[in-house]
């Protein structure tokens, strides 16, 4: 089991350590209360209360000695997520291609499928102003030649190929962009959401900051609610998805006057 990062003889808060709990259970299938309370330097008595507050919040699942990830909240790495529904989040990528102009400023957030739109980006289009939090969509723009990237600083999550944290979120405040381009981990009646709360506030941050904001998201996200909303249907301008969404959630976004269109296959 890889164990957290040692903290040193700086004392995190209760936040702090929920974050990091959250963060390694990403990382492993189940945490010891020894070996946090070692590795962060509290008493176990302070460890078993971080994990029955996260319990009651169903953020995890509480075991004998520990805690386990909570049942449905974990989500393959991005490394993983890559091999995955390749065509579709391809065809996906394409069809989001085709709301860029030249001379655009985007925020694009790190995932699977927002990588598949920037390969396409860096193909077809020139004089992009790209802001990102993912070191990998940076790579894959900076090919291009034309386009002027800006890679966000913060924590890098090596799980997720991104950099989160407060940092990150404070220094996109400074920018403003046409559009934003983001992934969820699920969509339903409610608004896309997303597994991971350190994700959750970089795509929060970005829809502040731009005019537009567009979702990609492949047809294994319709009818998925996950632990935390990303924001009400209402503030998402577009939806680009590999299949028309299911009539309860298609009428959703109608609703809320959400554009849906669907990549041709």
């Amino acid at each position: 089991m890889k164990a957290p990062a040692k903290t040193g003889t700086i004392r995190l808060s209760a936040d702090e350590r929920h974050a990091r709990i959250l963060r390694d259970l990403r990382l492993n299938p189940a945490l010891r209360v020894a070996h946090l309370a070692k590795a962060f330097g509290v008493t176990t008595e302070t460890i078993r209360r971080d994990l029955d507050a996260l319990g009651a919040d169903g953020r995890l699942a509480r075991t004998y000695g520990g805690a386990a990830a909570a049942p449905g909240e974990r989500e393959p790495a991005l490394h993983e997520r890559q091999h995955l529904r390749v065509a579709e989040r391809n065809r996906i990528g394409g069809r989001a291609a085709a709301l860029i102009k030249p001379g655009d400023v985007l925020m694009i957030d790190s995932g699977s499928t927002t990588l598949h739109f920037a390969r396409h980006l860096a193909s077809r289009l020139k004089n992009l102003t790209v802001i990102t939090n993912s070191p990998a969509i940076a790579a894959t723009l900076g090919v291009n030649g034309t386009m002027k990237i800006i890679l966000c600083p913060g924590e890098y999550d090596t799980f997720e190929g991104g950099v989160f944290g407060v940092h990150t979120v404070e220094f996109l405040k400074q920018w403003h962009a046409d559009r934003t381009l983001i992934g969820a981990s699920g969509m339903s009646i409610g608004g896309p959401s997303e597994a991971i709360s350190d994700a959750v506030h970089i795509k929060r941050a970005m829809m502040a900051q731009a005019k537009r904001s567009t979702l990609l998201a492949d047809a294994t996200k319709f009818d998925q609610r996950h632990l935390e909303l990303i924001h009400p249907w209402h503030l998402v301008d577009e939806v680009v998805v590999d299949q028309k969404p299911p009539p309860p959630l298609a009428e959703a976004l109608r609703e809320a006057d959400v554009k849906v269109l669907v990549a041709p296959a």
